[in-house]
């Protein structure tokens, strides 16, 4: 078994500064959600806020996040949030996987103690997304409609889960 690569990427080295840093992002988080959700239905205040909660869980701990995946996976693979980010409208799956990638880099950066896991496919998968990036970008001749741009960065997204799942699912406990 080979040993993880140990990187030191540190926003700060004081545990007290890394919680002030967590913070920040979730008021950052909380504000954007209520000034998206400020003039609309009551139901999706509702749902903002169980969704800026299940947000800090999963910044909080990556574990949860992984199981709010596969819970939506299983039970609503298909549900997309009711309000759009412009002309794209993002299923409950993409939130997730965007999420979970975010907390899991912010987790990356703040804490001093955390290593950067890799694997020998790192730079195969590192290849293809710059491939299909490459290809994304020169392969239409026509303006990118947004929902291409979803369906790719939807594609990449699921790709970099790779990443996420080999440095949140550290132990035989984790795994099951």
């Amino acid at each position: 078994m080979e040993r993880p690569v140990r990187l030191r990427l540190s926003l700060v080295d004081n545990t007290w500064t890394s919680r002030l840093v967590l913070l920040a992002a979730a008021v950052v988080l909380g504000g954007a959600g209520g000034i998206l959700a400020a003039g609309t239905k009551p139901l999706f205040v509702f749902g903002g806020i169980i969704g800026l909660l299940v947000a800090f869980a999963i910044v909080l701990d990556a574990q949860v996040g992984l199981i709010a995946f596969l819970a939506l996976a299983i039970l609503l693979p298909f549900g997309v949030i009711p309000l759009p980010l412009g002309p794209v409208k993002l299923t409950f799956i993409d939130a997730t996987l965007t999420l979970l990638l975010l907390a899991w880099l912010l987790r990356l950066l703040a804490k001093p103690g955390e290593r950067l896991r890799t694997s020998r496919l790192d730079g195969f998968i590192l290849a293809f997304i710059g491939l299909a990036a490459v290809s994304f970008t020169f392969g239409t001749s026509t303006a990118i409609s947004p929902e291409s741009t979803r369906l790719f960065l939807k594609i990449i997204n699921s790709i970099l889960l790779f990443f996420t799942v080999l440095n949140c699912v550290r132990t035989l406990r984790h795994l099951r």
